[in-house]
């Protein structure tokens, strides 16, 4: 839990506790691995996949979430904290490549 606040979480927790660092994306290049990896797992095109990462705060997990459990961002980095930054827990196995078959 953060320290600023007793008793709260902060989305920042998911990766404290899972030692995961976050696919933010600060440049071009990271913005390219970013998409790659929203893509290969959503099986959207470039062009959405960037749109799904800046709903989601330039998060790449919390997009992914959002598109496979259909949630808003608020509500993806919930999930995330819930099973401590663990993607297959919250979407299960995903062919890479694969649309959600949602």
């Amino acid at each position: 839990m953060s320290s600023d606040s007793p008793g709260q979480r902060t989305p920042c927790d998911c990766q404290r506790e899972t030692g995961a660092s976050p696919v933010r994306p600060t440049n071009a290049k990271l913005w390219a691995r970013a998409i790659r990896i929203v893509r290969a797992l959503s099986g959207l095109d470039d062009t959405a996949a960037r749109k799904l990462i800046e709903k989601a705060g330039g998060r790449a997990k919390v997009a992914i979430v959002m598109h496979h459990a259909r949630v808003s961002a608020a509500r993806a980095r919930e999930l995330l904290i819930e099973h401590k930054g663990g993607l297959r827990a919250i979407i299960g196995d995903v062919e890479p490549g694969a649309a959600a078959a949602l």
